[in-house]
């Protein structure tokens, strides 16, 4: 477009003109057009590299702003005046050899008189700037001093301190001339509605990563930055299904007192709005068997009902890819349970985290182990009759539990 074109003259320029400069100073140094081409290429690619990198890299650092915009802004302009280099390097300088060896007859040129000794214009007009600035330095940098501290003074009786805040747009910018409109043709909302009227929090509280293993914390919101996958070059996840493969990760808990026997173990689900009784009882219980194997916790009190009772919704996570500026708020749901450790040095539970198919995936720190993935697929009406028999087994289990318990008190 035409903004590369003006870029590419721009910054093309200087390098141009070093180039220029320096195959015109071979014509002293070498003979043949390779051995100058050499030469120019030995001294010039280096003072052009010099330049040009410094000026990219002052551009590409922009990709580390949180902005989309700036960050795409700041890659297209490193690339482009590298590109630009390149260019001038690898293709002007060819054309100035075959100007060199074709075109140069075709050119005029005057020659002065041998017996004139003359100076050119060139050399008398630089002699004298020389001259004039030489015998005129004091005043020159006594003048330019002054200037540039009559320029500061003049402009500083001018500046003022904002009380307001800054404004990215100036003042006949829609956006400041629509606040101005509603401000002053629309009564506050306390005016509207009376002074028992009280307005919508305007702040949530926002949780982070860190927290997906803390308890009790007033989230309106989880928020993430997402790693680019195979799943996130298209523009918007896709949206779950009621079945599918979700990729999970766990993290042990540690810290947990020696007197304190309870293992919690907790799945967290990214993509489901709700797991079903019958998903839980099958492939989530299985998981976790096999997890609470792996961790060294005690498992023959399982029940899978207390695993279907405890699942619950959590406030939306929201994921963010950096790299692109991609965002994507996503279904957060959980279910636990608590096992017992099997000793006092037994592990002290664990956590998981599984992103199924369809959301993105957070970019989690290092105490955070990939696991095997997990299949969940979706079950009929057919299941409801099981999903019955294994509350009822669990009723039952529990008064026998009672039972046992009455009675061992009565032979006592």
């Amino acid at each position: 477009n035409f903004l590369a074109v003006f870029l590419a003259v721009g910054f093309g320029a200087d390098v141009m003109f070093v180039y220029t400069d320096i195959w015109r100073e071979s014509v002293r140094y070498a003979e043949s057009p390779a051995d100058r081409l050499a030469w120019t290429y030995s001294r010039a690619v280096k003072a052009s590299l010099a330049t040009t990198s410094t000026t990219a890299l002052s551009f590409l650092c922009n990709m580390a702003s949180v902005i989309r915009a700036l960050r795409q802004f700041g890659f297209f302009m490193g690339i482009c005046v590298m590109s630009t280099w390149l260019l001038i390097t690898f293709v002007y300088m060819p054309l100035a050899v075959v100007d060199e060896i074709y075109l140069s007859r075709f050119r005029l040129e005057f020659k002065k008189d041998p017996d004139d000794n003359t100076p050119s214009f060139k050399s008398r007009m630089f002699e004298f700037l020389n001259i004039i600035l030489y015998k005129m330095r004091w005043p020159v940098i006594v003048l330019s001093v002054a200037f540039v501290g009559l320029c500061l003074g003049t402009s500083i009786q001018g500046v003022e301190l904002g009380s307001g805040l800054p404004s990215i747009f100036p003042d006949e910018h829609n956006m400041n001339r629509g606040a101005a409109i509603f401000a002053d043709n629309f009564d506050s909302v306390t005016d509207v509605f009376g002074p028992a009227f009280l307005e919508p929090e305007r702040q949530a509280v926002v949780c982070g990563e860190r927290d997906f293993v803390t308890d009790d914390l007033t989230c309106s919101m989880y928020w993430c930055e997402a790693r680019l996958n195979a799943q996130t070059t298209m523009d918007k996840p896709k949206a779950w299904a009621g079945n599918g493969t979700c990729n999970c990760w766990r993290k042990p808990l540690t810290g947990c007192p020696a007197t304190d026997l309870t293992a919690p173990v907790r799945l967290r689900f990214v993509g489901p709005a709700e797991l079903q009784n019958a998903q839980l009882a099958a492939e989530v219980a299985e998981h976790l068997l096999v997890g609470a194997a792996t961790n060294g916790v005690d498992h023959t009190q399982f029940g899978r009902a207390v695993l279907m009772e405890s699942k619950k919704s959590l406030p939306s996570l929201l994921q963010q890819v950096w790299e692109t500026g991609d965002t994507a708020l996503t279904d957060f749901t959980e279910a636990r349970v608590d096992l017992n450790r099997t000793d006092a040095e037994s592990s002290c539970g664990f956590e998981e985290i599984c992103f199924c198919v369809g959301s993105f995936a957070c970019r989690l720190d290092e105490t955070w182990t990939r696991t095997s993935d997990m299949s969940l697929r979706s079950y009929g009406k057919s299941w409801r009759r099981l999903e019955e028999e294994i509350v009822e087994d669990a009723g039952e289990d529990e008064e026998e539990e009672n039972s046992g318990a009455k009675n061992r008190r009565g032979l006592q």
